[in-house]
C-alpha cells in the first residue's frame, strides 16, 4: 500500500507543476516482475515515469489522437515490445497472468 501512496503522491505533485492536463498509467507490474529499460512501449507518446517493487507508471502525455478524442481510457491496453530479458521474467514470475496465442 506504501507504494501504490508513494506514486499516487508523486503523480498528483507533477500534476499541480503543470497548468495543463497530464495523463498517467498505472501498471501492475514492477520491479520484481522486470526491468522498465527491458519494455519498450509501441505507442512513441507513452514514456516512462517511474516504478516500485510491484508497480510502474508510464506518461501518456495529453492522451489525445489527432482528431482530438482521448486516446486511452481505463481499462484499454498499451503495447510493449519486450527484449529477450523482459520475457524470460515475465514467463517465469508467478505473479504474472500469462495467456499464450
Amino acid at each position: 500500500m506504501k507504494d501504490r501512496n508513494l506514486i499516487e503522491n508523486i503523480a498528483n505533485t507533477f500534476h499541480k507543476f503543470f497548468s495543463i492536463i497530464y495523463y498517467t498509467n498505472i501498471f501492475d507490474f514492477g520491479i520484481l516482475d522486470v526491468d522498465y529499460k527491458e519494455l519498450k512501449p509501441k505507442d512513441e507518446n507513452v514514456n516512462f515515469f517511474g516504478t516500485t517493487s510491484d508497480l510502474t507508471v508510464y506518461d501518456l502525455g495529453a492522451n489525445i489522437t489527432k482528431s482530438e478524442k482521448i486516446k486511452y481510457k481505463v481499462g484499454n491496453k498499451i503495447s510493449f515490445k519486450p527484449n529477450y530479458m523482459a520475457v524470460a521474467r515475465l514467463m517465469s514470475s508467478k505473479f504474472i497472468k500469462k495467456i499464450i496465442v
